[in-house]
């Protein structure tokens, strides 16, 4: 809303710039005062002029002669004429730098429109990443406790396939060991079949007790290898789930980039309509 301007203030202004030996025009009224509409201001510029030209009359009427008077007022008359039309002049382009602010305010307003939509598609773009990228970050750490839980196995299979090695080992040297028994009492002991009978027996009960740790070990060498399998298909799977997560992680850096130009772009429109809002208050008033 503008601001009311009053003909004591248009005064006050006039006779300042005429007693800083300064050109009295609207214009330079308009500046002084920085409110008000310039055809009130230009009408109490009138109104001034008219009454200073009628004070310059009476002092020139009591002191001149008339016909020396009639002259300095027709001359001041023109004179007024000539500063009414410059007002006019003056007033017109005010009015054609308001329309132009008007229609420069108008694409503004329209580009930050466009501005606020852009903004919001990459709201919603970006929104959208995040939740990918939760999803996949839930995906990795799930991933990892897996990998965790097979090293963990691993491990655990590693310690066993260690302890049925070294039993492998000892039933190998008990086994030498018997096997030289035997054999020595195969040299040494002819005499009793039945004594090599028992120890026959014993052999082959050793030999049985040998091959079933053997097939223990062949078993727990084979679960051995299809665990250190999947280990390295889980290593894989998290390698390729990382490589998402980086390529994902990318993108948005790129999405973030870009809200960020959208968003200095808007500030700058935003700044721009302020300085226009602003032009064309002072132009209003």
């Amino acid at each position: 809303m503008k601001k009311l301007v009053s003909y004591e203030q248009v005064e006050r202004v006039c006779n300042k710039l005429l007693s800083e030996g300064r050109k009295v025009t609207a214009r330079a009224i308009y500046s002084e005062i920085g409110v008000g509409n310039m055809a009130t201001i230009v009408e109490y510029y009138r109104q001034w002029r008219e009454k200073e030209a009628k004070k310059i009359e009476e002092e020139e009427n009591s002191i001149l002669p008339p016909t020396l008077t009639h002259a300095l007022g027709k001359e001041i008359r023109q004179l007024l004429e000539q500063k009414g039309q410059s007002a006019q002049l003056e007033i017109r382009e005010y009015k054609e730098q308001e329309k132009e602010l008007s229609e420069h305010l108008g694409k503004v307003e329209e580009e930050l429109v466009v501005l606020k939509e852009k903004h919001k598609a990459l709201e919603e773009i970006f929104s959208k990443q995040e939740q990918q990228l939760s999803v996949m970050m839930t995906e990795v750490a799930e991933l990892r406790t897996v990998k965790e839980e097979l090293i963990r196995r691993n491990m655990e299979l590693e310690i066993r396939f260690n302890e049925g090695e070294k039993q492998q080992s000892a039933l190998r040297e008990e086994l030498t060991q018997k096997r030289e028994l035997l054999e020595e009492a195969r040299g040494q002991c002819r005499e009793s079949e039945v004594r090599l009978q028992e120890r026959r027996e014993q052999s082959e009960q050793l030999h049985a007790h040998l091959q079933e740790k053997t097939q223990r070990e062949l078993a727990l060498q084979k679960e051995l290898i299809d665990l250190r399998v999947k280990v390295n298909e889980g290593e894989v799977r998290l390698e390729e789930w990382q490589h998402r997560m980086n390529t994902m992680n990318e993108e948005v850096a790129r999405s973030k980039q870009e809200a960020t130009q959208w968003q200095q772009q808007a500030m700058e429109a935003r700044a721009l309509v302020e300085v226009s809002q602003v032009d064309q208050k002072k132009t209003e008033k």
